[in-house]
This record gives C-alpha cells, sequence and structure tokens, in this order.
C-alpha cells in the first residue's frame, strides 16, 4: 500500500512537532521501517520548500533531508 504525505504531515514529521498525531506518526514510521511507501507529491515538496524559506525552518533531521 502507499500513502500519501500532505505538506503540514510532512513538515511535523521532519521537525518532531507535537502537532503531528502520535497514530499518524506511528503509522509514518511503521511504514518506512517495514520498507513500505510514503508518496510525497511534487506540490507538497515545492510547498514545504516555500514554507522553509519563507519562515526559516530547517528540515533537516534524523529521519531524511528536504534540501
Amino acid at each position: 500500500m502507499i500513502h500519501t504525505l500532505d505538506t503540514h504531515i510532512l513538515i511535523w514529521y521532519f521537525i518532531g512537532s507535537r502537532r503531528l498525531n502520535r497514530k499518524i506518526k506511528k503509522k509514518i514510521n511503521d511504514v518506512r521501517n517495514k520498507g513500505g511507501r510514503l508518496l510525497v507529491p511534487t506540490i507538497v515538496l515545492a510547498e514545504a520548500l516555500a514554507i522553509k524559506k519563507k519562515v526559516g525552518l530547517n528540515l533537516i533531521s534524523r529521519r531524511c533531508t528536504i534540501l
């Protein structure tokens, strides 16, 4: 099964935000740990990068990196 992430879920996951529901975080971790697929649409990446530039977020984490 492929799971699609939206912009805020992606950002909250990257920065370890408490806004991210524990169940969603667990699901993302489970999918990643089991070799599943997480789909990040191009528009989500574009929005995340725009938010990063606008508010100066650090989107580098142990989980992965958005350049």
